[in-house]
Order: C-alpha cells, then sequence, then structure tokens
C-alpha cells in the first residue's frame, strides 16, 4: 500500500488518514444499525430531566417512568 501510494507521488500519511475515515463511517453505520436494548432506553428515559419539555407525542420524561411497567415491553 504505501510503497504504491509513494510510487504515485500521493502522500501516504493522506491516504491512512482516509482509510481511517472510511473504517470510522464503517463503525458509526454499525452502531447506527444495531438494535437498541431495553436496558439503553431505560437508562435514556431516567438519566433526562422529568420536568423537560414533552415530546411530539406530548408525553413527558415523568410519564414514562410512571408507567414504565406498563409500557417496558413496547
Amino acid at each position: 500500500m504505501f510503497d504504491e501510494a509513494i510510487d504515485k507521488g500521493n502522500n501516504p500519511v493522506e491516504i491512512v488518514h482516509k482509510r481511517l475515515e472510511t473504517l470510522n463511517k464503517i463503525q458509526q453505520r454499525d452502531d447506527l444499525e444495531r438494535m437498541v436494548t431495553k436496558e439503553e432506553v431505560k437508562k435514556v428515559v431516567w438519566d433526562c430531566g422529568s420536568d423537560k419539555s414533552p415530546g411530539p407525542n406530548g408525553f413527558s420524561f415523568s410519564f414514562f417512568r410512571h408507567f414504565w411497567s406498563t409500557i417496558e415491553k413496547d
């Protein structure tokens, strides 16, 4: 890889940087496509302030905490 880059006048540092960017994008894609666990959702609900503005559905985090035992399986 490096010999070829040098022979063509390419900067090996730039080539490594581009390859690392590609790997980073693959990791980000994989992170976005993976299934979210119930534990992760619960952590987010409990980490957010209960007095925050309701979401687009009109429900606040306080609502979700109060009814967690009912909605956690959904």
